[in-house]
């Protein structure tokens, strides 16, 4: 089970096997449910594969000899071992085009609009790509059996409550917020099993 994504502060991605998943020391394989699982699964697309998150994602992955289909709109993304397509995240025959031309394991919504200021100013634009294209990705994974994570945001938590807990309810601080939490529930309402 893929359960945990991060970048360190040097903008090394880690990705964790936890919760229910028994690694072992000698080989570093991981078993769940009595059966061998690989390390990460082979196929993944990655959507904001040219942003910060999306990039580290893709060179990460790439490194660690997956098969990896970077998404993206206006930038390169100059990662090698990657195979890139420039796609409107909005047009929603194109995105599914892709889809089902890659065939994923695992589908990353790492796209988004990361100028918190101006998702006041275009909040549309952002709940419909944070959420609605989310939404669309989750019933793609649905249909073809993939994986779904969401790349959300620490503004869910208003800072009045201190350290944020899985069980706490969110209280977003903006647009760029609301729209994020939008996604999430697109994705949860689809997936239970979607990691957000």
């Amino acid at each position: 089970m893929l359960d945990g994504v991060q970048i360190d502060a040097f903008g090394n991605l880690r990705i964790e096997l936890r919760a229910g998943v028994v690694r072992n020391r000698e080989t570093g394989a991981a078993y769940s449910g009595g059966r061998l699982m690989s390390e990460l699964p082979r196929v993944w697309l990655v959507t904001g594969a040219s942003g910060l998150f999306g990039h580290h994602m893709c060179r990460y992955l790439a490194n660690s000899g997956c098969t990896v289909v970077g998404l993206r709109n206006h930038h390169s993304i100059d990662v090698n071992g990657i195979e890139e397509v420039k796609v409107d995240l909005h047009d929603e025959n194109a995105l599914a085009s892709v889809i089902q031309e890659c065939k994923p394991d695992v589908m990353v919504h790492a796209a988004g609009l990361t100028n918190v200021d101006d998702c006041e100013n275009r909040e549309a634009e952002a709940l419909h790509l944070h959420a609605k294209v989310a939404g669309r990705m989750a019933d793609a994974a649905r249909v073809c059996g993939a994986r779904m994570v969401l790349i959300s945001t620490d503004h869910l938590s208003d800072g009045t409550r201190g350290r944020m807990r899985e069980e706490d309810s969110p209280a977003p601080i903006n647009a760029y917020a609301r729209t994020k939490l939008a996604g999430e529930e697109a994705i949860l309402n689809v997936l239970t099993s979607g990691l957000v």
